[in-house]
C-alpha cells in the first residue's frame, strides 16, 4: 500500500520538510502535502467506524423516539378511558 511506503520515507529523520526545502521549495510544498494526507488517512481509519457508528445510533434513536410518542398516545386514550370509566361509576 503506498501509505506504508511513504510512512517509511518519513521514519527517515532526513526526509523533512525543511530539508526538502534546501533543494526544491515546490518538493517541500508538495511532500507538506503528501504528509498531511497520511496524517489524514490515519485519522480517518480511526474516525470513520465511529462516525458509522454515530449515524445508526442515531438512527435507532429517532425510531424509538418515534416509538415512544406512539406509546404516549396509546396511554393517553387508556387514561381518557379510565378517568371516563371512573367519572361514570361516580355519577
Amino acid at each position: 500500500m503506498q501509505v506504508k511506503k511513504v510512512r517509511e520515507y518519513m521514519k527517515d529523520s532526513k526526509f523533512t520538510v525543511d530539508d526538502i526545502r534546501s533543494i526544491s521549495t515546490a518538493g517541500a510544498g508538495l511532500l507538506k502535502w503528501v504528509f498531511a494526507m497520511v496524517n489524514y488517512y490515519s485519522v480517518a481509519r480511526t474516525v470513520d467506524p465511529k462516525r458509522k457508528k454515530v449515524a445508526e445510533s442515531e438512527k435507532n434513536l429517532r425510531l424509538a423516539q418515534k416509538e415512544l410518542a406512539k406509546i404516549k398516545v396509546s396511554l393517553c386514550v387508556c387514561v381518557r378511558a379510565y378517568v371516563c370509566v371512573c367519572v361514570s361509576v361516580c355519577l
